[in-house]
């Protein structure tokens, strides 16, 4: 959790399994929201770099379900390291064409069954 105007509290499913046809997971928290820049931006993070984005394509003020990054839902293109294990995912709302203001953080252990 590090967002003042906003907070990121879980993630479900946690694990998430990437074998499934559509891995997409919901952030729960508050203060998610588009400002007129576009849905919330996620950084998925692991060692303390961020290896993939992704834009949250469905929010509430209290979710936000977001696909985890592949070619077609990922901001730019995916980033070497995306693979099973544990990642940090940080939440962003879009508050200019170039400024995000961060909401919060949470664990997601990510897992491939296949």
């Amino acid at each position: 959790m590090f967002g003042a105007k906003g907070r990121v509290s879980s993630s479900t499913p946690n694990p998430l399994d990437l074998a499934l046809r559509t891995a997409t997971f919901t952030i729960a928290g508050n203060g998610f929201t588009n400002l007129g820049f576009g849905w919330p931006a996620v950084n998925f993070v692991r060692k303390g770099l961020a290896f993939a984005q992704a834009r949250a394509p469905s929010i509430t003020g209290t979710t936000c379900a977001t696909p985890y990054p592949t070619d077609v839902t990922s901001i730019g293109v995916p980033r070497p390291g995306q693979s099973a294990g544990s990642v940090t995912v940080e939440v962003y709302n879009q508050s200019a064409s170039n400024g995000f203001t961060p909401l919060g953080s949470t664990p997601l252990t990510v897992n491939f069954s296949r």
